[in-house]
């Protein structure tokens, strides 16, 4: 499965002072730390993202990841891998954004950030995030192809998440490592 990132083991964001992704919310941080007692509202707030999380995670370890419709629709181009495969690459990282205006986000090819308001829906609508930043991660487009594409939006219909499915939601990918109109060298393509 992803790593999570609680700040045990170092994965520090190397855009935190990139403008364009800190104005955007695109930034990420390890989740909140937990600590008892869990009586101030800042700590209810951690457990509850905590346990959210658990539970999405677990909805994905035991159902999602074994499911062959899945893991066929994920195997498509461009990249080819299984759903399973993505989620056991041990290079993919889970992120907290408190600050990201939109549900998740994908960067660098293999961080996903989670955003605070997520995490206020549920866990199968945070497992739903998690699964559709994942496409991304195995190659499906977003708003930048021509047309704009839902495919990883439509992962969900295969990967026992369609109740979770919004045919309005297209993926928003960090297209431009260092700022809009350039390339990932930081050469300018406009």
């Amino acid at each position: 499965m992803p790593k999570v990132n609680y700040g045990v083991e170092p994965h520090p964001d190397p855009q935190a002072d990139n403008g364009f992704f800190s104005d955007r919310g695109r930034v990420w941080e390890p989740f909140p730390k937990l600590s008892l007692p869990d009586d101030n509202d800042e700590q209810k707030e951690a457990w509850r993202i905590a346990e959210t999380l658990g539970r999405a995670i677990q909805y994905i370890d035991s159902r999602v990841k074994k499911h062959d419709p899945c893991n066929s629709y994920f195997r498509k181009p461009p990249k080819g891998r299984s759903f399973a495969e993505i989620w056991d690459d041990p290079d993919v990282w889970l992120n907290f954004a408190p600050k990201l205006p939109d549900w998740g986000f994908t960067r660098d090819p293999k961080d996903v950030l989670i955003s605070k308001e997520a995490f206020k829906q549920g866990h199968l609508f945070v497992a739903a995030t998690i699964v559709h930043e994942l496409a991304h991660v195995g190659g499906a487009p977003g708003t930048g192809a021509n047309p704009p594409s839902n495919a990883a939006e439509v992962a969900l219909k295969y990967c026992l998440l369609t109740q979770q499915f919004d045919p309005n939601i297209f993926g928003v990918l960090d297209d431009f490592p260092n700022g809009p109109g350039t390339d990932s060298n930081g050469t300018a393509t406009v």
